[in-house]
């Protein structure tokens, strides 16, 4: 795994694992393993041996137990989780479904050292930092908490702290994580088939970011930048002076969720404008901008009901698309509004992983029949987000696995239609696509990105026509010396010859332990008066031995054809 959270403390890790032990054993290590084989095992015990194993636990039980035990091993495990779920391609939908569930809520850290990280990282006193400072915070999670304040000008903010002493046990948990999925990946072929390194070291990634302040204010600066053009989208002011990796200051909005609609309903607050305003922001973000919130639930985002703007928190964990992924994503969804199955292959094609062999025809045919699926729907009726999920499981069975960036641009879209059915049940999320699919057109004719583009074109086509003469010459003097040569790989040949090579050595053993054979039975028929005394038991003990190396050679055929590797 790549090293991205520090140096490893062998011991700190020790005792980290011991703890995680201590809840996988509560939990029962029977949920890292397959049911059906735990099912398997403890039949044959029961049968065989008579013990008394008692009732197995119901599968339908399992996610759930699967959640608990990550929200008692701690935020690290709490975070994968919530990952996790955004992974139609890895997990079942049920699975998804209650991995979904997960919070980070946890008991605040006491006010003493809240008001010791603060002083310690803006290096002053908090009277002299704040006209006024809650010591109640008014939320809390595993990574920080937040607490009220007010600037000496009068400026209301709210003031992040980090949990003193999460950096550390973040970094035995990632270095334990990235243990087992190391493991995982090689031993498995479903670690394999989905890179399961890969994810954890993303994840890692994440948590890195997440675990320093300054990341999260540069991300809501950026995002508030994106957001100027949408009036009725707001992104809270980060005060810098007080901001470090530990502690982050932000203005202070009011508002309530944005699920809350009894509060918005009695503010006057139109729900169907406030839905459509949320779902084309998520959409610009994703598209056009290639930034985009990757966790827009509810609790991170507000409306302001003084004047109905959207408020979005929490920019710890944003999402980046760069132009080629947007690109391509917008094509895959245009093609899905449009019904247009062999575009939606071909943008899945060109930006999604193959694990294995795809067989395209097949690939498009299963595509075709999920789209007619929805041929008959009305608008109001389709779910992007339903019709996402599932496009996602046909690409995944077809050895098709998207990059974690695209995976969580799905995942925030699904979210934020989730979210927009809840303010107006009758949104018309395809008509609103189509909308956006014109804006993403003329986007991509306007003249100034086509200009752009031609001059990366031009800068690439005079780099090559500078460095080709030299290639060429370089080329020509190795086929003139002799020193030319050229690799030619072919997937699967290296698997090819290697079997080859040991249906050689199996033929070549045969033709030699049927010649002992043969050579010894002949030995065995000579008579001791005609020839040594010895010869005949040589015949007997060759005829033994290459009759038992024989058998042995036909065994291992034999399992070879019937468990091929």
């Amino acid at each position: 795994m790549m090293n991205i959270m520090g140096p490893k403390n062998p011991i700190r890790n020790l005792q980290r694992w011991q703890q995680v032990q201590s809840v996988l054993l509560r939990y029962g290590f029977d949920i890292l393993i397959e049911n059906n084989e735990v099912k398997e095992v403890r039949r044959f015990l029961k049968d065989k041996f008579y013990l008394p194993l008692g009732k197995f636990d119901d599968e339908r039980n399992m996610p759930e137990k699967v959640r608990l035990m990550l929200q008692e091993l701690g935020p690290t495990y709490v975070k994968l989780g919530q990952m996790l779920s955004s992974r139609n391609d890895l997990l079942p939908e049920d699975w998804v479904a209650e991995l979904s569930k997960l919070q980070d809520n946890v008991l605040p850290f006491s006010e003493d050292k809240a008001k010791e990280v603060i002083t310690r990282e803006l290096k002053a006193p908090l009277d002299q930092l704040f006209m006024w400072f809650d010591s109640q915070p008014i939320a809390a999670a595993s990574i920080g908490q937040v607490h009220q304040a007010m600037l000496p000008d009068g400026q209301p903010v709210v003031v992040k702290v980090q949990r003193p002493g999460i950096v550390p046990q973040v970094k035995s948990d990632m270095e334990i994580i990235g243990m087992v999925a190391q493991i995982v990946e090689e031993r498995t072929a479903w670690g394999k088939r989905f890179g399961v390194m890969g994810i954890v070291n993303e994840f890692a990634r994440n948590m890195h970011d997440e675990l320093d302040y300054t990341n999260e204010g540069r991300n809501a600066q950026q995002f508030r930048r994106n957001m100027a053009s949408i009036p009725k989208v707001y992104v809270p002011f980060i005060h810098w002076q007080l901001v470090t990796p530990h502690v982050l200051t932000m203005e202070r909005i009011r508002g309530v969720k944005i699920n809350n609609l009894e509060a918005i309903d009695q503010a006057g607050i139109n729900r169907k404008k406030l839905a459509d305003t949320f779902v084309r922001s998520m959409f610009k973000q994703i598209l056009i901008d290639g930034f985009f919130h990757a966790d827009p639930h509810p609790g991170n985002v507000f409306v302001n009901l003084e004047n109905g703007k959207l408020v979005f928190l929490d920019l710890g964990m944003m999402g980046l698309l760069v132009e080629e992924q947007q690109t391509e994503l917008g094509n895959l969804i245009l093609a899905i509004q449009q019904r247009n199955a062999e575009e939606v292959v071909r943008a899945a094609l060109s930006f999604g992983t193959a694990f294995g062999p795809i067989d395209q025809l097949t690939l498009r045919r299963d595509v075709t029949r999920l789209l007619n699926r929805y041929l008959t729907a009305s608008l109001s009726e389709i779910s992007i987000s339903q019709l996402l999920k599932e496009m996602l499981t046909v690409l995944a069975e077809h050895n098709l696995r998207l990059t974690h960036e695209l995976t969580m641009a799905l995942k925030a879209l699904v979210q934020a239609e989730e979210i927009a059915r809840t303010l107006d049940p009758e949104i018309q999320i395809i008509e609103i696509i189509r909308s956006l699919g014109q804006q993403l057109i003329w986007q991509r004719l306007n003249p100034r990105l086509l200009l752009m583009r031609l001059a990366r074109d031009a800068q690439d086509i005079t780099r090559l026509a500078y460095a080709l003469p030299k290639l060429t010459e370089q080329l020509l003097k190795q086929a003139k010396d002799g020193e030319l040569s050229i690799r030619l790989e072919i997937p699967g040949m290296p698997k090819q010859i290697e079997h080859f090579y040991v249906i050689a050595n199996r033929l070549t053993a045969g033709i030699v332990l049927a010649g002992m054979a043969i050579g010894s039975a002949i030995a065995m028929a000579v008579s001791p008066q005609y020839s040594w005394s010895f010869i005949p038991i040589i015949g007997v003990i060759g005829f033994i031995v290459s009759i038992s190396i024989g058998s042995a050679l036909v065994w291992r055929v034999l399992m070879d054809s019937w468990w091929p590797k």
